[in-house]
């Protein structure tokens, strides 16, 4: 469709309406019914265009009956709305029925110290009672404030899981639907390109779901975490080992000039896991044949910073300033056709703020990305 659009701007119509013609055709192989719907509303100008009314016609009833598919999906959405917003209610209703009953015991509790002014030993019990009171209030609202984050988490976890996890499992179900119709069709020449775009999806769906299990571990404060002091280009060579087959799949190279002499304090798998999704972003948004390389930027007594860079598609202004921002709702990737939630590098920044590190990026359109890491040399009590 984007072809086609840059042809029929250009007036190369001829050009154009093939292009058309090829992405309403694939759209019905297609589960997106946005996709088949947009593919018939551009048949529908093209014959218009060409004055085919009747055919036109045909393609505008089309694209009326795929709009209804969405108006229905929509009517769904919105129930699943006020469900929701159901379901605040009710809980502000609980939270409205604890301030009722914490009111109701406050107010006995002034009646308890107007009777302990006449009445020493009433006194005694009414200010227990006061205090025991306090105490139970400090305890709902902990219990309240916890309660509030574990919600914002799971709400996180399953926007993930309902959309981009969905995304991308929907996203290798099609591929395969189309490697069986080319074994079935015996069309092998295209099988090679199914395989891959089968493995890139599969590795990104993995990716995703390691940065998931990671992220929630560190949102409830799991995992294992034990700062020690660590060669940190061994801590790098180990991680692009297991990248090196992905790297020659797409023909790139990968160089790490930081000395072998840098030690730096830190916990080396939460460390593994920053330099992972730095090295996955590198290659998931390099063209083939480029260059990515980790090099040591200064040092000094307490710390040092090293730079993860590559020469790849890049980001906007805006979405550099998103990911460095301190906010923390997950952001989209800039490029919508790479399958993620863009939580690994909220989870990177998370590791590294765990690990008294932090995290600056460089990064310009077509020109590459800069990841900048300041982590501590020593640990407090070592030389």
């Amino acid at each position: 469709m984007d072809l086609a659009s840059i042809y029929y701007e250009q007036y190369q119509d001829e050009k154009a309406i093939v292009y058309f013609e090829k992405a309403y055709n694939l759209s019905k192989k297609h589960g997106s019914i946005q996709m088949k719907q947009n593919a018939a509303l551009n048949m529908a100008v093209v014959e218009e265009n060409r004055k085919r009314v009747d055919v036109a016609l045909g393609y505008r009833k089309e694209y009326e009956s795929w709009n209804d598919s969405l108006d229905d999906q929509n009517k769904i959405y919105e129930v699943a709305q006020i469900e929701k917003r159901l379901a605040v209610a009710n809980k502000q209703q609980q939270v409205d029925l604890l301030e009722s009953e914490n009111k109701l015991k406050q107010a006995k509790v002034t009646i308890y110290l107007i009777a302990a002014i006449l009445l020493g030993v009433i006194l005694i019990f009414g200010i227990y009672f006061y205090r025991q009171n306090v105490l139970r209030s400090r305890v709902i609202l902990h219990q309240k404030q916890e309660l509030d984050l574990l919600n914002a988490t799971k709400d996180q976890l399953f926007s993930i899981v309902s959309h981009d996890l969905r995304s991308s499992v929907h996203a290798l179900s099609a591929s395969n639907n189309k490697l069986k119709d080319s074994v079935e069709k015996q069309e092998y020449g295209s099988l090679e390109t199914q395989l891959e775009e089968n493995s890139v999806i599969a590795t990104n769906t993995y990716n995703m779901l390691d940065n998931l299990l990671n992220w929630a571990l560190l949102q409830t404060e799991g995992g294992y975490f034990k700062p020690e002091e660590h060669r940190l280009s061994m801590l790098i060579d180990q991680v692009a080992y297991n990248f090196k087959g992905v790297l020659n799949q797409k023909e790139m190279t990968f160089e790490n000039t930081v000395p072998r002499s840098v030690k730096v304090f830190v916990d080396a798998e939460s460390l593994k896991i920053v330099l992972r999704n730095f090295m996955d972003n590198s290659i998931k948004f390099s063209n083939p044949g480029s260059k990515i390389t980790a090099s040591l930027e200064k040092e000094d007594e307490r710390s040092i910073c090293f730079n993860w860079e590559d020469n790849g598609k890049g980001m906007s202004e805006e979405t550099r300033i998103k990911l460095l921002s301190d906010s923390p709702q997950l952001t989209k990737k800039d490029h919508e056709k790479e399958i993620g939630s863009g939580l690994g590098m909220n989870l990177c920044k998370s590791m590294l703020a765990k690990n008294d590190g932090k995290l600056d990026i460089w990064s310009r359109k077509e020109e590459g990305t800069r990841m900048i890491v300041t982590l501590k040399k020593v640990g407090d009590g070592k030389n």
